[in-house]
């Protein structure tokens, strides 16, 4: 760990990590490599059903559905005009993920850089 750490690598107050190793110049390269101009998802549909593969289940509520507006007074129509829902889910597992940060990585019980 000590001999490939990047701690201190961009000083005592970086944040960024090897996100510093893109520059405007590797941003500019990247983009002349685009042809198509088509775009990509990265975007996956979220699960609430139990698989052999849910680490944890994610949880959905509907918070306000929209039931109930067509006896609601205009004031409080104009106050609820879309519905709401609550998505909760541990983004760690082998059906959700996101993309890590250093912050999310202690060693020696110190978080990136290293924070105390």
């Amino acid at each position: 760990m000590r001999t490939l750490s990047n701690w201190g690598r961009w000083g005592a107050e970086d944040e960024l990590g090897t996100i510093n190793l893109i520059t405007e110049a590797k941003r500019q390269a990247a983009a002349r490599l685009v042809r198509d101009g088509v775009s990509v998802t990265c975007a996956r549909p979220i699960a609430t059903d139990i698989a052999p593969d849910t680490t944890f289940q994610p949880m959905r509520f509907m918070v306000d559905s929209g039931e109930g507006r067509d006896t609601a007074s205009p004031e409080r129509q104009l106050e609820r005009r879309g519905a709401s829902e609550f998505i909760g889910m541990v983004f760690h597992g082998y059906t959700i993920t996101h993309v890590d940060a250093p912050s999310h990585y202690f060693w020696d019980g110190r978080l990136y850089n290293p924070w105390p």
